[in-house]
Formats: C-alpha cells, structure tokens, sequence
C-alpha cells in the first residue's frame, strides 16, 4: 500500500516539476537521473536479480506454510494413458493446476483480493504457471477460466502461453521485462507495486500500459521438480495479489503403505503451498487439500466432456 502511495507521489512529483521548474533546469535534473539511473542498472546483475529486488518486501507476517507427500502411482498412469489416446503432453503441472482449480471453484471464500482493507471475490478461477526461460530469468503464463477448461485447452494454453512468453511475442510480458532492464533495483519496486495496484487493486485492464487485470490469477504453480528439487518454500511476490502458492517437487520413488497394509516403493512427490492467511484459514486449506488428494487418487475425474471424447476417438 505504500509503495504505492510513493509510486503515485513520485509521478506527481515530476508532473508538478516539469510545471513549475524551469525548462532548461528540469531537462539538466532529469538528465542527470537518467545517468544515475544507467549506472545503477550496469551493475551486472540479471534480470532476474532486479525482479526479486524490486519485488519481495521485508517478511510479513500472514505466511503459512504447509507441505504433503502425495502417491503418483494412478496419476503417472493416467498421464501416460492419457498421452497415448489424445497426443497431448500433459504433465503433472497440468494436473495440478486443474486440480487447485476444480478445488478453489469449491471454496469461493479462497477467490478473491484485498483491496483497501477489505476482501472483494473474484468471479474466475486463473492460474499463474511460472515459465523457466533460461539464462538465469522467469516468466509466466496465466490460464484464464482454468477451472471451466478441460486438461486438452490447460495444455494448449499452457504451451502455447509459454511459447510466446519465451520467443518475446507476449506483448504484456516483454513490456515488463523492457521495463526491468532499464530501470534500477529502488525505481522498479515502486512501478511494479503499481503495476499490481491497477492490476490487482482496480482490476482494470490498461492496455495503454499493456496492464491486463489480475495479472497472476487466483493462484500460481511452480514445478522445481524438473531441477531435481525434493521441497521448497517460495514468497509471495508482494505485487501479485494470490492467496495461494503451489510448489510441485522432484518425483521419486518412496516406501508407502498400501491400503492391503503391505509397503511398496511408489513414485511420489511433494507439493508444498504458501498461503495467505488473510485469505486461508484451517478449515478452507483442509478442504482444499482433500479436492486435491481426490484428484491425485481419482484422476479421471479431472476429465471434461472433450477430453473423454478425445480419448474415445483414439
């Protein structure tokens, strides 16, 4: 809130300069800005670098954190099978996003914002997919409605969202990303709080500023699993506005005890959240993570009218 309110400030600030000031003086001190900002940005950090800079406040104090083990054994077979009937590649991070998604359409109370103080629902379920783009930087992909698609659009959607974020034909994203390569670490926190105060905050899409509304969804995925990493906690990134964050780890096989009593070693992972507790309380992130156990021991019923005509046809 207030690096907002210092955004809007510092915006006020050089309209009433360019004002008041003298024209020969205002172009010398913005000139010399210029050239402060240039050397701050030369300081050989990636972009990346200057995101989390600019991003992640001191530690609130609204953090929960929670983990689980979950048994893949049916949802690998489901995938596999699923991929030979339709020709889609669906991964575990399809799954899961459309689990969280059929499980936030359950728990209303979960979808919404803060705005001012006050929680304002939200109407559609999005999920934010963090896209690895190499070279040390990350971008990102919001499906839109996930919980009304079926697992065939949360693939086509995800690909083709991620293709484009990472070839630099996603107008929106390669703004931002223009915007974080010239601007220094302390200029960028404040734009991007702006950034998701028009976004989040007003909910408004601003194309004049390719800003579109919510931004990163309802709740955001990151599969760390792919790096071979077992568990990992992450941040909220403080312009987002989500509730809930979803980290998938590496797959490996694990002893489990079976419903006959007896153990085997199945595929599992775990998948830790970060949630927000202004918006989660015990009893919703209970509910949601019996929706997504159910799913990982029933995965069928993530199947929509299309997918199972899909793999009918095969």
């Amino acid at each position: 809130m207030w690096e907002t309110t210092g955004s809007v400030a510092a915006t006020l600030a050089v309209l009433a300069a360019h004002a008041w000031l003298p024209r020969g003086v205002f172009w010398a001190a913005a000139a010399a800005c210029a050239a402060a900002a240039w050397w701050l940005c030369a300081s050989g950090m990636t972009r990346r670098q200057k995101v989390a800079i600019a991003t992640w406040l001191p530690q609130q104090d609204s953090h929960t954190l929670t983990s689980t083990t979950v048994d893949l054994t049916r949802v690998l077979a489901f995938i596999s099978e699923y991929r030979k009937r339709t020709g889609d590649h669906l991964t575990l991070t399809h799954m899961l996003g459309k689990a969280v998604a059929m499980a936030l359409r359950r728990c209303p109370g979960l979808c919404g914002r803060i705005v001012c103080g006050r929680f304002v629902p939200r109407n559609d379920i999005d999920v934010c997919f963090l896209v690895d783009m190499g070279s040390q930087n990350l971008g990102y992909c919001t499906v839109r409605e996930a919980d009304k698609k079926s697992l065939h659009q949360v693939c086509t959607a995800l690909q083709g969202g991620s293709n484009s974020v990472r070839n630099g034909t996603e107008s929106d994203f390669s703004m931002f990303m223009w915007i974080a390569d010239i601007l220094p670490t302390f200029l960028l926190r404040p734009v991007m709080q702006l950034v998701g105060f028009i976004s989040v905050g007003l909910s408004v899409d601003c194309a004049a500023l390719h800003i579109r509304r919510q931004l990163m969804g309802t709740c955001i995925i990151s599969n760390l699993g792919q790096y071979g990493i077992d568990q990992a906690y992450v941040p909220f990134p403080s312009f987002a506005g989500v509730p809930l964050m979803l980290v998938i780890g590496a797959i490996k096989n694990t002893p489990v005890v079976c419903e006959s009593g007896v153990i085997e070693a199945r595929p599992t992972c775990t998948v830790t959240t970060t949630l927000d507790h202004r918006f989660v309380d015990g009893h919703q992130a209970s509910l949601v993570y019996k929706y997504v156990m159910h799913f990982a021991t029933s995965p069928e019923d993530l199947l929509e009218a299309e997918d199972r005509a899909l793999m009918a046809a095969s």
